[in-house]
């Protein structure tokens, strides 16, 4: 009964500590020349820390020269 236990509970917080996926969204914004702001929402289905990965891949510094730039956070 004692083997049972541990196994059980070892298991239990095994479980914890592993990430499951979810729904994430990721919002970006568009400013170009300072000027104009354009919102969009990008659903992530992954775990917390893929998500927030992918939703910073998608920020850019100066897309293309045009001084467009586009910022992006996960909610």
């Amino acid at each position: 009964m004692k083997k049972i236990m541990f196994v059980a509970i070892i298991t239990f917080v095994a479980t914890l500590f592993t990430s499951c996926k979810k729904d994430y969204t990721c919002t970006c914004s568009e400013t170009i020349s300072g000027t104009a702001t354009v919102v969009g929402n990008i659903n992530i289905h992954d775990s917390k820390k893929n998500a927030e990965s992918k939703c910073a891949q998608l920020a850019t510094s100066d897309f293309g020269g045009t001084g467009a730039f586009v910022a992006c956070k996960l909610n």
